[in-house]
């Protein structure tokens, strides 16, 4: 098994006419947010709307700007919270979209699947 990866495309919440910016993201699902390059958010309009604090796996603590987007994955449309990343930063789809967007990871595969929806009550 190796890495997923998947093109998604960013715009901005208030202009979702826009033409969408693509980026290719490593599909994380450890990381809570996602990543996007800042001069990918840039294109896109995307302003940073305030600071967040990550916890990275090795125990360290950043801080990075972050903002919300409309991302584009596999027919998909959501709305999210994106993190402004910096020069080393990769580009990562995290959890929260994956969830959002009804997404799940088939490692063997390297693609995102669709879930079924479940309600319990």
């Amino acid at each position: 098994m190796g890495e997923t990866r998947v093109k998604v495309g960013v715009v901005n919440l208030t202009d979702a006419h826009l033409k969408a910016v693509e980026v290719e993201c490593l599909v994380d699902t450890g990381a809570t947010l996602t990543v996007i390059p800042r001069d990918i958010l840039t294109q896109a309009k995307i302003t940073p709307v305030g600071k967040i604090e990550l916890h990275l796996a090795d125990g360290r603590g950043i801080s990075r700007d972050y903002g919300n987007a409309y991302l584009f994955l596999d027919g998909e449309t959501i709305p999210a919270r994106v993190v402004f990343g910096e020069k080393n930063d990769p580009a990562l789809l995290g959890l929260t979209a994956l969830e959002t967007a009804n997404l799940t990871v088939d490692p063997v595969a390297r693609k995102l699947v669709k879930q079924r929806y479940y309600h319990h009550y």
